[in-house]
């Protein structure tokens, strides 16, 4: 609960800080980015929640390869 929690704040941090990346195309990268921003952000998150964050990041990078790997099929 506390990953999902740090990563909906580092949406408002992000885009506060104007570092979120806008374009709908690299969304999935933008989300594998602002788990990661969790994880540095709030250093006091338990073990479980980190890899929560950094197994949500990974997913999200594979599935926006998959999709380009699509694209590049078609």
């Amino acid at each position: 609960m506390q990953a999902a929690a740090a990563h909906e704040l580092c949406h408002y941090y992000r885009w506060r800080d104007k570092t979120e990346v806008e374009d709908g195309v690299l969304v999935h990268v933008d989300e594998a980015l602002t788990s990661l921003e969790a994880v540095l952000r709030f250093p006091k998150l338990g073990e479980h929640d980190i890899r929560q964050l950094v197994s949500d990041a990974i997913q999200r990078l594979q599935i926006f390869v998959q999709e380009k790997n699509s694209e590049l099929r078609t």
